[in-house]
Order: structure tokens, then C-alpha cells, then sequence
């Protein structure tokens, strides 16, 4: 991605503290600054609701410290395991590729009520997920 040169608004899904404190410094290298990063905790797959707490209580103290703007959607699973087509079967990748179109629908829908044109997640730092399938699932919704 080539570095920004003038102040641009993104807006972040952020998944959880940990994530997010490792995504700013290239965020930052790429020239988003801080002051104009909004984070969106939107993480519906997160359970039970008290981890979910937990995960947001953990983003809500680095947004604090770090004086970054948070969004929060609502827990909502019913509307999450409709989304994954949760079933006994879908135990493959379908499944977290079910989950991280999800969110990123979500985040770029928020963009869009936001007027904010950038959207990224942290889920992109984590070793846990896969980095190209969520930049193609990221670059499809962006192009539609």
C-alpha cells in the first residue's frame, strides 16, 4: 500500500487490545495518524458475552490512554451464527471466512454512515487468522 500523504480518516474493526497496539505503528508508517483513526469493536462471534466484556472493557482502556474515537456495535450472535450459516458442518475455513466477511461488512457499512472512505482491521496483525484471505474478502467489499 503506498503511504498517505495527506489526513485521511479510518476507520479500524478492532478485534481486541492486543491487536489493536500492534496495528499502529504501521498504520502510523503508512500515514494514517492517530487523531484520525476511529476504532469499531464489532465482534458478534466473541462468546460467552462475558469474554466479549472483557474484550471490550481491554479496548475501551487503550482507546482511553491512546485518545482514539470508539465505535461499538451491539453483541448480537443471533444475527452472527445467521450470518456464518452456523450448522454442525461447517466446521472448515467456510466458516471464518463467513465470519470475516461479516465484519468487514459491518465495519464498511459503518464507514459509509460515518461519510469515512478507508476501512481495515486488526485482524490483520494476528497470527491466528489468515492475512490473505481477509485482504482479498476486504478489497472485494471496498470494490463493490
Amino acid at each position: 500500500m503506498n503511504k498517505i500523504n495527506h489526513p485521511v480518516k479510518l476507520l479500524l474493526h478492532t478485534c481486541c487490545a492486543g491487536c489493536l497496539i500492534e496495528s499502529l505503528p504501521s498504520l502510523e508508517n503508512l500515514g494514517f495518524s492517530r487523531n484520525n483513526i476511529i476504532l469499531y469493536f464489532c465482534n458478534s462471534n466473541i462468546h460467552p458475552r462475558s469474554e466479549w466484556l472483557a474484550r471490550l472493557d481491554a479496548v475501551k482502556k487503550v482507546a482511553e490512554k491512546l485518545n482514539l474515537e470508539l465505535a461499538i456495535s451491539d453483541w448480537s450472535p443471533k444475527t452472527w451464527f445467521a450470518a456464518i450459516e452456523h450448522n454442525s458442518n461447517n466446521t472448515d475455513q467456510r466458516r471464518c471466512k463467513k465470519c470475516w466477511e461479516y465484519r468487514l461488512q459491518m465495519t464498511n457499512h459503518k464507514a459509509e454512515q460515518l461519510k469515512i472512505q478507508h476501512f481495515s482491521t486488526t485482524l490483520l496483525v494476528s497470527r491466528h487468522q489468515n492475512y490473505q484471505s481477509i485482504c482479498t474478502i476486504g478489497k472485494s467489499i471496498s470494490d463493490s
